[in-house]
């Protein structure tokens, strides 16, 4: 995950949030910009960190209807087993 650390000085301690976080020009809020830290992953570690958590109960029940939810067998596969069977849920495109 990507872990941008948010500088503030009104506040008591910096805080981090820990998700996707879009550029914001604070000073057009009269605000001092924040301090941006972007974290940049080994593109295989990234391909399966989401595999993983995208099969996790808070990613499945958060982005899935109750009739949607996939079947319990492709969710405990492992990625390795999903490569080997050319499975299409780790096929990632180029780029």
């Amino acid at each position: 995950c990507y872990c941008f650390l948010i500088a503030n000085h009104k506040l008591l301690r910096p805080f981090c949030y820990e998700k996707h976080m879009h550029f914001l020009d604070a000073t057009e809020f009269n605000r001092t910009n924040p301090i941006y830290i972007n974290m940049v992953r080994h593109p295989l570690d990234r391909i399966l960190s989401w595999y993983y958590y995208a099969r996790s109960p808070q990613y499945i029940y958060a982005e899935h209807s109750p009739t949607d939810i996939p079947d319990l067998k492709m969710m405990k596969r492992t990625f390795e087993e999903c490569v080997i069977n050319k499975s299409n849920d780790c096929i990632y495109p180029i780029g």
